[in-house]
């Protein structure tokens, strides 16, 4: 008779061959098996001995469909209706002798799936090594049963899985919709061709599995793994889950990557998208289903004042509309298709106003190259430029683009690179058709940079804020109203609540400056200056009026009559919009509505 099956994030396995490990207990390879031992007093365990078969080539058994077919030492599980295993991921490899150091993703919890028929979903970050004795590490969020446990609700453990059949997990630790986690994996220490490791949730208790003398694990991944799915909605019910704030080092250094996507079950619109390659605030997009709509939305002024939008479709395609007369209560053109950047669009295009006041607006393809164009001429309804190769950031990987204009009419450019530094550039002289100066460091908003956003102070400065990694905000201005002083050193400011995953900000119509944010989960919050003094504190962050869905993207803008109008992006690809009722800088806000679908 078979023996019973369980299932883990790598298959069904023999139920035998699969071991809780108990906090405060790790694995160690030695004599040739996996055994457990006491971290505290370091006594050793030894599990029931495992015949290992044939090497199991690379991610064979955790990617190949569970259609019958049975791996090494495993008995078949039952077929779903829809593929099953890893559905889809993306792999970066630091080579076959280069360990990697660390490798952490930070993400937040999705809504529980609209239907529970005893499936089961599995998302993690991994890492795992090729070949003989190939084994893979990971911090797992899962939804459904598992050799671990579990139902219909969301919970966490970190689980070692091996080319043998044999699996290991730490205790199954409870988590809610919304719960921001941080899965890591972190080299511990080596010698000669072995290697130590643990994988763990940061800050949550028995979550952490040492594993030691085991092979260098070197191919990383970022994966959606499924079984028992019978139907679309058995996925989350949340469209996608970012998998953001992705760091790699590898010894001492942040490496170049490039994820490679793998979209191998596709049934329900499932995919993966590589927002971002830095190894240092990477971003890697896992979708469950096909999602029509707006990835995200910027906003730039005309020379007449009317307010232009751009919106990058969930279909990568740039698209742009604007307001069809000066009249601020004039109604918004349709969606067109806006030219696309060589490479692909990376991030929506974000810019301002050069001297002659014609909008230049600058955007990064899917590579990080950053480009830019700018209106031909005065005229608000004239042609825009082709887009044309901006200067190259220090370090590549160009993101978090924001510009600005200072006092004299000059233009300032500000940008992060992979490793989420920050670099400015501006125009050299006031004449619109001056060249830009080389790009230097700009260190006064902090290191590990994943946004920025810039406004001017009523008396025209300049501020900057930045949302450096971990959700904290940090922001600088400058010292005088001389556009070439210096800016200040830079200090923490105010913590959101949750914190920070977006912002956008925007001068009310008495030009006191007015802050928008929204956190990983979707809240959003809203600070301004208290009176009209360019020095005057910023009131404590409120809640804002409720947005029908969670905000994952802000834009924010100034109507011809200087009233504010603000945008919200869902992860559903919705964009809803409000505004200022009257020029009267403490006037309410119009309730919430939906923006025109691309």
């Amino acid at each position: 008779m078979a023996e019973q099956t369980v299932l883990t994030p790598g298959g069904h396995r023999s139920k035998s061959l699969v071991h809780h490990i108990e906090p405060g207990y790790g694995l160690r390879h030695e004599q040739g098996r996996l055994r457990k031992f006491n971290v505290a007093s370091n006594t050793v365990t030894d599990f029931p001995p495992v015949v290992v078969g044939a090497a199991v080539p690379k991610r064979q058994a955790f990617v190949a469909a569970r259609t019958g077919a049975a791996m090494e030492g495993e008995t078949p599980g039952p077929v779903p209706a829809l593929g099953s295993g890893w559905i889809v991921y993306t792999w970066w490899d630091s080579g076959s002798s280069t360990s990697i150091n660390t490798f952490s993703t930070t993400w937040v919890v999705p809504h529980a799936p609209a239907t529970y028929s005893g499936q089961t979903i599995f998302l993690f970050n991994g890492i795992q090594n090729t070949g003989a004795g190939f084994g893979i590490l990971q911090p797992v969020l899962q939804y459904g049963p598992s050799a671990a446990g579990g139902g219909s609700h969301w919970s966490i453990a970190s689980w070692y899985v091996t080319s043998d059949g044999q699996a290991f997990h730490t205790s199954l630790v409870n988590v809610n919709p919304g719960d921001t986690l941080i899965g890591v994996m972190s080299l511990t220490g080596h010698n000669a061709s072995q290697y130590n490791y643990t994988s763990q949730f940061q800050g949550i208790a028995n979550t952490q599995l040492p594993v030691q003398n085991i092979n260098l694990l070197h191919w990383a991944n970022e994966t959606l793994e499924a079984y028992g799915v019978s139907q679309c909605s058995d996925y989350p019910a949340s469209p996608s889950t970012p998998l953001k704030g992705i760091n790699l080092l590898v010894g001492a250094s942040h490496p170049s990557v490039s994820w490679t996507p793998v979209n191998r079950v596709t049934d329900c619109g499932q995919h993966a998208a590589v927002v971002s390659n830095s190894s240092v605030e990477g971003e890697v997009d896992l979708w469950y289903r096909t999602v029509t709509g707006t990835k995200s939305l910027s906003v730039a002024r005309l020379s007449d004042g009317r307010l232009q939008l751009w919106g990058l479709g969930q279909n990568g395609s740039l698209y742009s509309c604007w307001k069809t007369t000066t009249n601020p209560s004039a109604p918004w053109t349709t969606w067109g298709t806006f030219p696309a950047l060589p490479g692909g669009n990376g991030q929506v295009p974000h810019g301002g106003n050069i001297s002659d006041h014609r909008p230049q607006i600058f955007a990064t393809n899917g590579s990080g190259t950053l480009y830019s164009c700018w209106k031909q001429s005065t005229d608000a309804s004239s042609a825009w430029t082709a887009w044309s190769p901006f200067e190259a950031i220090p370090g590549g990987g160009a993101h978090a683009v924001a510009a600005g204009r200072l006092p004299d009419g000059q233009l300032q450019l500000f940008a992060a690179n992979a490793a989420g530094t920050v670099y400015t550039c501006w125009k050299s002289t006031t004449d619109p058709s001056a060249s830009w100066t080389a790009w230097s460091a700009f260190n006064n908003v902090g290191s590990g940079v994943t946004q920025l956003a810039i406004g001017p102070l009523s008396d025209g400065r300049l501020q900057l804020f930045a949302i450096n990694s971990g959700g904290s905000i940090s922001s600088c201005w400058k010292a005088t109203t001389d556009s070439h002083s210096a800016w200040t050193s830079g200090s923490a400011f105010s913590p959101l609540p949750g914190g920070a995953a977006v912002i956008a900000m925007a001068p009310l119509s008495d030009r006191r400056l007015q802050l928008f944010a929204a956190n990983p989960a979707g809240a959003l919050y809203s600070c301004w200056k208290q009176t009209t003094d360019s020095s005057a504190h910023w009131t404590a962050w409120s809640a804002f009026a409720p947005v029908p869905q969670s905000t994952v993207g802000l834009a924010a803008g100034n109507l011809e009559d200087g009233r504010i109008q603000l945008w919200s992006v869902a992860a559903s690809g919705t964009a809803y919009s409000c505004w200022k009722q009257t020029t009267d800088s403490s006037s309410a806000w119009t309730p919430w509505s939906t923006f025109p679908p691309l």
